[in-house]
């Protein structure tokens, strides 16, 4: 028997079944944890957008406005599935997060999918090392293709 309180402040109750047909324990073993996504974009619009979008599909996203905020988030626990990172904001930008990333064993191999205003030298993508790099302006459909092909591979 669970008991919670309403909006009224008076207390309902609910009773439960303890026994569960083997069928729905078995689609309780099929439901999964939506994938998480850290969006890192000091661009407050885009942030947003960017975040509406990723919800509507189903993904749990955690924003950040800069490098710096982001890696404090990870530092206290944070483990997303993939990191969304716009390259050039202030306090810390993608560059600098990526080599703070990388020296950091718990979060290094986490994905990254890295948004960048400029076109980028094989150099600087070999040294980026992402998972995908996009173009800005990014149309919706190419932003989410990326984060699909990421966070939710095909087997």
């Amino acid at each position: 028997m669970w008991q919670f309180a309403t909006s009224r402040g008076d207390t309902a109750a609910a009773a439960f079944s303890s026994e569960l047909s083997r069928d729905s324990c078995e689609e309780q073993r099929t439901v999964s944890v939506p994938p998480t996504i850290l969006l890192v974009d000091d661009d407050l619009d885009l942030r947003e957008a960017a975040a509406e979008a990723l919800e509507d599909a189903g993904y749990k996203v955690i924003r950040a406005d800069d490098g710096r905020r982001a890696l404090d988030e990870m530092t206290h626990g944070l483990r997303p599935d993939l990191i969304l990172l716009d390259m050039m904001m202030p306090n810390l930008d993608g560059w600098g997060f990526r080599v703070a990333q990388k020296q950091m064993p718990d979060i290094a191999r986490i994905p990254v999918v890295a948004l960048t205003a400029y076109a980028l030298t094989d150099d600087e993508r070999n040294q980026l090392d992402a998972a995908a790099i996009l173009r800005k302006p990014v149309a919706l459909e190419d932003l989410m293709r990326a984060v699909d092909d990421v966070a939710r591979p095909t087997a």
